[in-house]
């Protein structure tokens, strides 16, 4: 339908609504921007044969773009709220307008998504959330018959993927509102009715009393000798602590004799508190289950993840240790924690598997773990292979010497790098990365192998771990219902958020005594 300016004008003075149909259908928005593309055809013709020749995939947005795109407007813009999937792209201004309510601020968007706007346009932007409302709108309909198990991490050795599963995992494009009313579906589906929670007792008073007595005796206890104390009482009496100073060794033992099924509770009615199990404290009067509840896995946080960590301390819990960046306070990583790659006994991994059930608790009864892991340790457990990124939150040190190993010319090779084929790991063990490693130098001819080996090596130094955390994790959640999560979520479900949100704190403050504008513009 071809339309003059006057036919335009005459339109707009009889029937609106027509005219703006026809405007909105010819990719304007109300502030007569050229904001979207007509057809996806459209789209396609803007690029040229010798655009596509030197770089064929342009014409298709990136994986890592398109994930950075999806955070930006569902969770930078909506808030990951219910209004995500009903947000329409023409609504993303880069200028201040009273018709549009959503204005994408440049400067924020090039500091926590640097070089995006760079490689896409604004239209470009539009275009993209447009069609992932339009894939997602079917999803909503149809990802109840989708078959979820299979992963990113599992097609990775495939050419291309062509299950719907395999790309959801792979482009994680359904949007959080559609993922949280699918969670709660499956989570309610998944539950169970029961008669009486399992119980764990604890007597906190005599664990802090006995772990402080411990530490003091810990001098003398090293410095007796095989004569002067018997072998066999001692480790008696080392295990017998062990298991009473142990939070997480005696919730595992009291745990293991219950049914896990009975774990995934139904959700109350009312104000009732979720619980997966109850929690008494010998010795201290508490009224109502949900606060021990919580201070449970608020213990258990510290127990796992002490705020003051000596190596080789007796008493400690090994399950995780400080990542190489945390011991070395590399600014942005220093607080990260990760797996301990040497804790590979039955007993080891039988806690790992313990510490992935509490996982799926937290996700089930709202409550949190606050424990500060990388992405390594959340991106297998939700089926994403991992990057050298994910080293870089871990060890940068690492990557810096393969850098230098890679960037070091022929010439004195050999007398610049003194390297092995070995490799330490994260609790600075030590293990060869290939038959008499430690033996073997790297020399420049080797190099390359050396360092397709050490990768391999420190992106898998946990991964026998990871694998029970994540038996026990499905064993509470669906494993397609994870492989649906971004390793972001997953983090947030079980630890809570990161940041604190300081507008939501607003919104849900009382002021009283006050005006609340004059506290905003107080000092304090």
């Amino acid at each position: 339908m071809i339309l003059t300016e006057k036919d335009l004008v005459n339109l707009i003075d009889n029937d609106p609504r027509k005219a703006w149909e026809i405007f909105e259908g010819q990719g304007y928005d109300l502030g007569s921007e050229l904001s979207a593309y007509r057809t996806p055809e459209e789209y396609s013709q803007l690029f040229t044969i010798s655009d596509t020749e030197e770089d064929p995939d342009r014409n298709i947005i990136s994986t890592s773009d398109l994930k950075r795109l999806l955070r930006l407007i569902a969770v930078d813009i909506c808030g990951n709220s219910i209004i995500s999937p009903h947000f329409r792209g023409n609504g993303l201004k880069t200028h201040s307008s009273k018709y549009h309510a959503y204005q994408i601020d440049r400067e924020v968007v090039q500091t926590n998504y640097p070089g995006l706007l760079d490689r896409v346009t604004f239209r470009e932007i539009r275009y993209f959330w447009a069609l992932t409302r339009i894939l997602n709108k079917y999803l909503h309909e149809s990802i109840y018959l989708t078959y979820c198990s299979e992963t990113q991490a599992s097609t990775s050795g495939q050419k291309e993927v062509f299950t719907l599963s395999g790309l959801i995992s792979k482009f994680r494009i359904v949007i959080h509102s559609i993922k949280f009313y699918l969670k709660q579906t499956v989570l309610d589906r998944t539950s169970v009715d029961r008669d009486k929670p399992p119980e764990l007792v604890f007597e906190r008073l005599k664990i802090a009393h006995f772990q402080q007595e411990r530490d003091t005796e810990a001098i003398e206890i090293e410095t007796l000798s095989a004569d002067e104390e018997d072998d066999q009482s001692i480790s008696v009496d080392e295990e017998e602590g062990e298991s009473f100073t142990s939070l997480l060794y005696t919730s595992y033992e009291q745990m293991a004799q219950a049914d896990v099924a009975l774990l995934r509770a139904k959700r109350p009615q009312g104000a009732e508190p979720h619980l997966s199990f109850t929690v008494l404290f010998k010795g201290e009067f508490v009224v109502g289950e949900g606060g021990p509840y919580r201070q449970f896995f608020a213990d258990l946080s510290s127990e796992i993840q002490p705020a003051n960590f000596v190596p080789g301390e007796k008493g400690d819990m090994p399950i995780l240790v400080p990542t190489p960046n945390n011991k070395s306070e590399v600014k942005d990583y220093k607080e990260y924690w990760t797996i301990n790659p040497s804790c590979v006994s039955t007993q080891d991994l039988a806690l790992y598997e313990y510490l992935g059930v509490l996982m799926g608790v937290c996700i089930r009864t709202n409550v949190h773990l606050t424990l500060n892991l990388p992405s390594i340790f959340w991106k297998p457990l939700v089926g994403e292979s991992l990057t050298l990124m994910d080293i870089h939150e871990c060890d940068i040190g690492f990557l810096s010497r393969l850098n230098y190993i890679i960037e070091t010319p022929k010439e004195g090779f050999e007398d610049i790098i003194m390297e092995t084929f070995s490799l330490a790991l994260s609790d600075e063990s030590v293990v060869e990365l290939k038959p008499n490693g430690l033996e073997e130098p790297v020399t420049f001819d080797n190099k390359n192998e050396f360092i397709i080996k050490a990768i391999s090596a420190k992106l898998q130094e946990s991964s026998l771990q990871i694998h029970a955390v994540k038996k026990g994790l499905t064993k509470i959640i669906p494993e397609g219902l994870l492989n649906l999560m971004t390793p972001e979520e997953l983090r947030e479900s079980v630890c809570g958020k990161i940041e604190c949100d300081l507008e939501l704190l607003k919104r849900n403050t009382e002021y009283g005594g006050t005006n609340p504008r004059e506290l905003e513009n107080s000092d304090c």
